[in-house]
């Protein structure tokens, strides 16, 4: 059985509350104050952050995705127009582990070898509406456990054990992502500029 529909059903069998059921202004409070797209196709680690220039730097070797150990690197095919043959990472099917192997082998300056808590792929974005832990449908915590980054990147909320916050030492992975139980996925990649500030914490 797959990790997510492990989780998923774990969490599920715990619920008594859903999002719906919460008053107006409560499900506000718990919330962002809006949420920002999802990319759903991330540039590899150390990827220059100007993405004309990256493409133009890319030469479309794509040793990137010979080397990735969970083979999350995936390349634009025709469609992808201007971007054709140059790397991208769709966390919902395969997360980044920030392994390094892809920067240490790009021959160009598309991607720059850098410490793995200097690399920005963008940010983590809870929508607390959906999650099952801030919904109070079930303890789960598997975004908090599958972090690499650990505490400085997502960690549950100061005064509720089993509500995750995103930090802002998270780097973008994706790891979370993948391992979110939740069919619709509350969890999600943003570029970080668009990174909604909570105001509110309950």
């Amino acid at each position: 059985m797959r990790r997510r529909t492990l989780l998923k059903q774990i969490a599920a069998g715990t619920g008594t509350v859903c999002a719906a059921s919460l008053p107006y202004g409560l499900a506000r409070l718990l919330a962002p104050d809006a949420k920002a797209a999802p990319a759903t196709r991330l540039r590899p680690p150390g990827a220059m952050n100007d993405d004309a220039a990256f493409v133009e730097a890319c030469i479309g070797c794509g040793l990137c995705g010979e080397v990735c150990p969970p083979r999350c690197i995936r390349f634009f095919s025709r469609e992808g127009g201007g971007q054709v043959n140059t790397p991208y990472i769709n966390p919902e099917e395969q997360a980044c582990t920030l392994c390094g192997k892809c920067m240490e082998i790009c021959p160009t300056e598309a991607l720059t070898e850098m410490p793995r808590e200097k690399v920005d792929m963008g940010i983590a974005q809870i929508d607390r509406l959906t999650c099952y832990p801030w919904v109070d449908t079930g303890i789960c915590g598997a975004c908090v456990s599958i972090c690499p980054l650990g505490d400085q990147a997502i960690d549950f909320e100061l005064w509720n054990q089993y509500k995750p916050v995103v930090q802002d030492g998270c780097v973008g992975c994706g790891l979370c992502v993948e391992v979110c139980p939740h069919p619709s996925l509350p969890i999600r990649i943003v570029e970080r500029f668009q990174r909604t500030v909570v105001r509110h914490q309950i």
